[in-house]
C-alpha cells in the first residue's frame, strides 16, 4: 500500500493557498475541497484561510437569533470572510484559463462565500483603461499583470451529497434574484418595463431588436403542451435574426441587442426543453460581447453630467431623459454581468473570463422617487432634494445605513438578496420598515 505522503504527493497544488494543517505541518496540500487529501485520511479538520467550518446545528440556532451587524455597527453581508484569491499577487489568475473567480466551481463544494465573494474586491479600475491595459490591474498603488497561466485541471463531477449542498447555498442566497430574473419576460410584456431598463427608454419608438423580443416574450406567455414546438421554433428563429443583423451604432441600439440577447437566454434558462441549455451556451459569449460593447457608451458617475441647481429646472425634461438612458444601460450592462456569473454559478461551470469582474464595482442609483417620477418636474423635486444613493457591489454602507425599504427597487433587490443572503435581506428590509413583510 502506497504511503500518506506519496497519495498526497500525486496531487498536484491549486493555486488556493494550503488548508491551516499541511501549513502548519509544512506539507505539501492538493487543496480540494471540502477537505484535502492529507486532512482526509488524517481524519483532521480541515480550514483553508478564506472559509470557517460549516456550523453545528446548535451553531446555526445562535446564528440565526444575532443582530447582522458587527459590534460597531457596520453591517457585514457576507457569510464568511471575503476571499482574497482573485488578484493574489503572488500567483495572478489567467484571463485565458478554465479557472473560475469563485474557487472553480467546478469543483466538489461551493460555500457561501465562494459564489459572490469575488464583487467585494473588485477593483475600482477606470472603465476605459480596463478595456486598453491588456487585463492589468491597479494593486496597491503599483502595476500588477495578470500573465496568462495554465489552465486548471477540471475536477471530478459533483457527487449528489454536493449537488444538494450547492442547491441549498443557492437557495439561501440566489432564489430570490432568480424569481425576478424568471419574471421579466412577463414584466416586458405586461408592463413595458424591466427592472434594468426604465419604462420611458422606449418611449419615442422601440429598436427591431427588442420588438422581436417583445413578441418572442409574449409568445412564451403563451406557450402551452399543444404550441409548445411552434412558439420555441419561431423564437429560435428570431433570435437567429437579431444574431445576423449589424452591430448597433447607437446607445439605444446597443442596450436594445443587450437587453434583447438577456431576455432570449433568460428564457432558455428557465425553459423545460432539451435544446433551451444549448442555446444558452451557445449565446453567452454574444451576451457577453454586446454588454462589454454597450460598456463604451457609459458613463458610470451618475453625478458627471448633472446641471447645477439653477439650471435644472430648465433643463430638467433634457437631463430625464439622459438619465433614465444612461441608468438603464447602467443597469443592463451590470445584470448581464451578473446573469453570466449565475448560470456558472447554476450549471457549476467555470468562468473563462476574468476581466468582468473588473466592472462589477461600477455604480447605479437607487432612488424610488427618482425611478418612478411621472414628469420632469417629479424628477427634478427627487434630484434636488438629494433623494438617491449611488450604490455599487463592493461597498453598501451608506446604502444599509440610510436607504428604507420603499428605496429599494427589483434591480437592488437582485443584488443585495444575492449578497446578504435572502434571510438577512428580508430581516434587514423588515428593520428599514417595520410594514415590510
Amino acid at each position: 500500500m502506497p504511503s500518506l505522503s506519496s497519495l498526497e504527493r500525486a496531487c498536484p497544488p491549486s493555486r488556493r493557498r494550503s488548508c491551516l494543517a499541511c501549513t502548519k505541518a509544512k506539507r505539501r496540500c492538493d487543496n480540494t475541497l471540502p477537505a484535502c487529501v492529507r486532512c482526509r485520511r488524517r481524519g483532521v479538520e480541515c480550514l483553508y484561510p478564506v472559509r470557517q467550518p460549516d456550523p453545528s446545528p446548535a451553531q446555526q440556532g445562535q446564528t440565526a437569533t444575532k443582530s447582522s451587524t458587527t459590534s460597531d455597527g457596520a453591517y457585514t453581508f457576507l457569510p464568511l470572510q471575503p476571499c482574497d484569491l482573485l488578484l493574489d499577487t503572488a500567483e495572478p489568475p489567467s484571463c485565458g484559463s478554465t479557472a473560475s473567480p469563485f474557487h472553480s466551481l467546478s469543483q466538489a463544494y461551493v460555500d457561501t462565500a465562494t459564489v459572490f465573494d469575488f464583487v467585494s474586491h473588485a477593483h475600482d479600475v477606470s472603465i476605459h483603461d480596463a478595456d486598453k491595459a491588456d487585463h492589468t490591474d491597479n494593486v496597491a498603488g503599483g502595476q500588477l499583470s495578470l500573465i496568462p497561466a495554465p489552465p486548471l485541471p477540471l475536477s471530478a463531477p459533483l457527487a449528489a451529497a454536493d449537488w444538494n449542498y450547492v442547491s441549498r447555498i443557492i437557495a439561501s442566497h440566489l432564489g430570490h434574484a432568480m424569481d425576478i430574473i424568471r419574471d421579466a419576460p412577463r414584466l416586458f410584456v405586461l408592463e413595458n418595463r424591466l427592472p434594468w431598463s426604465h419604462p420611458r427608454l422606449y418611449r419615442d419608438g422601440m429598436p427591431r431588436a427588442m420588438e422581436d423580443a417583445l413578441s418572442s416574450c409574449a409568445l412564451y406567455q403563451a406557450k402551452n403542451s399543444v404550441n409548445t414546438s411552434v412558439v420555441l421554433r419561431t423564437i429560435d428563429r428570431r433570435l437567429h435574426d437579431l444574431l445576423a443583423a449589424p452591430e448597433p451604432t447607437s446607445p439605444l441600439e446597443c442596450i436594445a441587442k443587450t437587453q434583447a440577447l438577456l431576455l432570449y437566454n433568460i428564457i432558455g434558462i428557465f425553459d423545460t426543453d432539451i435544446n433551451a441549455r444549448a442555446t444558452v451556451e451557445n449565446t453567452q459569449p454574444l451576451l457577453r460581447r454586446a454588454a462589454r460593447r454597450l460598456l463604451s457608451f457609459i458613463t458610470f458617475d451618475a453625478l458627471q453630467d448633472a446641471p447645477d441647481e439653477a439650471a435644472l429646472v430648465l433643463s430638467a425634461h433634457a437631463f430625464w431623459d439622459s438619465w433614465v438612458l444612461m441608468e438603464s444601460a447602467r443597469r443592463t450592462f451590470l445584470i448581464s454581468l451578473y446573469f453570466m456569473h449565475l448560470y456558472s454559478v447554476v450549471v457549476g461551470s467555470p468562468l473563462r473570463t476574468c476581466d468582468e469582474r473588473k466592472y462589477l464595482n461600477r455604480y447605479w442609483t437607487i432612488s424610488a422617487s427618482l425611478w418612478h417620477a411621472s414628469c420632469p418636474l417629479d424628477f427634478a423635486r427627487a434630484w434636488r432634494a438629494n433623494r438617491f444613493f449611488l450604490a455599487r457591489i463592493g461597498n453598501f454602507d451608506q446604502l444599509l445605513a440610510e436607504a428604507r425599504a420603499e428605496d429599494i427597487d427589483d434591480f437592488s433587490r437582485i443584488f443585495l438578496s444575492s449578497l446578504m443572503g435572502i434571510d438577512d435581506f428580508s430581516r434587514w428590509m423588515a428593520s428599514r420598515d417595520p410594514v415590510e413583510v
